[in-house]
């Protein structure tokens, strides 16, 4: 099970973030591949309601055009989970988050005038 999330997540992390950073003009942050400043943190708060707080956070973010940067040599060293029913909840929670900050987020980022077609069609294609 380890080794499987760590190829997925070196997958994640070092080929997809920094590929859709560089495709669709702004950068990805998901729990475990960054951190953070403190202000924005202040600024951008956690909402406890929503089942993946980083994305909702990091929509905020990217709807206010703050700028997120993609370092490759950061590495994540987050604990897979022990057994494939484990494996199979965190999924299944983070498509249902995914599913609510799509629900959330999907239409403002669309309609945005702050972002450009490049960055719309980002926002389309990580959140459909």
């Amino acid at each position: 099970m380890t080794c499987l999330v760590a190829v997925e997540f070196e997958v994640i992390y070092a080929l997809s973030h920094p590929g859709r950073a560089r495709l669709h003009a702004f950068g990805l942050f998901g729990g475990s591949n960054g951190f953070w400043r403190t202000d924005l943190m202040r600024e951008t708060k956690f909402r406890k309601a929503m089942l993946t707080e980083d994305i909702d956070s990091l929509m905020h973010i990217i709807e206010a055009r703050y700028k997120i940067v993609v370092d490759p040599r950061l590495i994540s060293r987050e604990l897979a989970p022990q057994s494939l029913t484990g494996l199979w909840h965190q999924r299944m929670r983070w498509a249902q988050g995914w599913l609510q900050v799509s629900l959330r987020h999907l239409r403002y980022g669309l309609f945005s005038s702050k972002l450009t077609l490049r960055q719309k069609l980002g926002f389309l294609h990580l959140l459909d």
